[in-house]
């Protein structure tokens, strides 16, 4: 008979040994086959690929995360708002890993580990008005502010997107149309380049609810 495989248990600690809660632990092959992300971050169209099984779990309130025991080498990413990313590779008889995680203090990396939300939370758009007629019409079949949508983009490459997003349902109005391309280029170069604005109070909060009135956008 053969014998059961054991279970692999990772403890996350912080630099001064305290256990971490709370800490995403991905496990993935560490043979791979790795994602594709050759057109531009995203898999190449028309291509059949074999994707790896991944399992993600959280550290419980002592640091420690468990995974089903494996006979193949695994890679297993460990992550924490906060934290610097790491990346570990045990060897295949290794069941009980130590890993300390350390305070990231790189502003931009602070500001890449912040969820698409804050990002588009701290867009400048020029005013509030337009700033919500962007977010209504935009966030209607898309996320905005995650990393493949605030990527260095020229204002004629924002034009484009605008032009055949008109042409796939949304209404931005025909002044929007003309000022967005600009505002967003810049808006979000902007938080690139001062990403402690992420971490700033805004002077104010746009909310789709707020001033606009539903019953009377629906007539």
């Amino acid at each position: 008979m053969q014998a059961p495989s054991l279970a692999t248990t990772l403890i996350v600690t912080d630099p001064a040994g305290q256990p971490l809660a709370t800490v995403m632990v991905r496990e993935r092959p560490a043979g791979g086959p790795q994602l594709d992300t050759s057109d531009d971050g995203y898999p190449a169209p028309g291509v059949a690929r074999t994707v790896a099984p991944e399992v993600t779990r959280f550290s419980d309130a002592t640091g420690r995360v468990e995974f089903a025991g494996r006979d193949a080498p695994m890679e297993y990413l460990v992550r924490k708002p906060g934290c610097q990313d790491l990346a570990i590779k045990p060897a295949v008889e290794a069941r009980e890993l130590n890993v300390t995680l350390v305070p990231e203090t790189d502003p931009f990396k602070l500001a890449e580990a912040k969820p698409a939300s804050a990002w588009l939370g701290a867009l400048d758009l020029g005013d509030r008005d337009t700033k919500l007629h962007f977010q209504t019409q935009c966030t209607f079949c898309h996320q905005q502010g995650n990393a493949f949508i605030r990527m260095e983009r020229t204002p004629e490459a924002w034009r484009d997107i605008i032009h055949r997003m008109q042409r796939y349902g949304a209404r931005l109005s025909s002044q929007d149309q003309r000022a967005l391309p600009e505002r967003l280029s810049a808006g979000y170069r902007k938080l690139r380049e001062n990403p402690q604005l992420l971490a700033d109070p805004l002077p104010w909060s746009p909310s789709l609810t707020r001033g606009h009135d539903y019953r009377m956008a629906a007539r």
